[in-house]
């Protein structure tokens, strides 16, 4: 894409080079996301001269990039979802599935019965599956060998080692 546009792209707060050791983000809201990605278009659409831009959303990227373009169609030409989040719960539920199966399988009894007491609150989308049980249970990156090279983003001119931390 870069070779035919101008890309841009953002971390959102708390996340890579915004994210900031000692702030506060207890109150990050997925509204608080979508109302800086909209601040983030009329910045680029006033420097690079543009009435309207692409938006390209990945993974998570995509719900607050969906909401951004449903609440503001006027400031994009295109939204491009990759990764595209659809019924999260469902998404949640099934990822729930998935790691209870594999601490069965490993003889987590304990594990077992912590995710199992999670399915009403993610039913309800009062939570979701705890991250670190994903991680620890594979859910991450399902039937791939090798979901990402760290190295590769360490050795990119975008980001160091700080921003592997943060």
């Amino acid at each position: 894409m870069e070779s035919g546009f101008t890309v841009v792209q953002y971390d959102q707060r708390a996340s890579g080079k915004s994210y900031h050791f000692f702030e506060d983000y207890s109150n990050l809201t997925t509204d608080l996301l979508v109302e800086d990605l909209l601040a983030m278009t009329d910045y680029i659409s006033e420097r690079l001269g543009q009435e309207k831009v692409i938006l390209k959303g990945h993974s998570a990227g995509t719900y607050i990039g969906i909401q951004a373009a449903n609440q503001a169609p006027e400031k994009y030409a295109a939204y491009i979802g990759i990764g595209q989040m659809g019924d999260t719960t469902e998404s949640e539920l099934d990822g729930l599935s998935y790691v209870i199966e594999q601490a069965e399988i490993e003889g987590n009894h304990d594990d077992v019965l912590y995710l199992q007491s999670l399915t009403g609150q993610i039913e309800n989308g009062d939570t979701i599956t705890p991250r670190e049980y994903v991680i620890k249970y594979g859910g991450y990156a399902r039937l791939i060998d090798n979901p990402g090279d760290i190295l590769s983003v360490l050795l990119g001119s975008e980001y160091n080692l700080l921003d592997a931390f943060r």
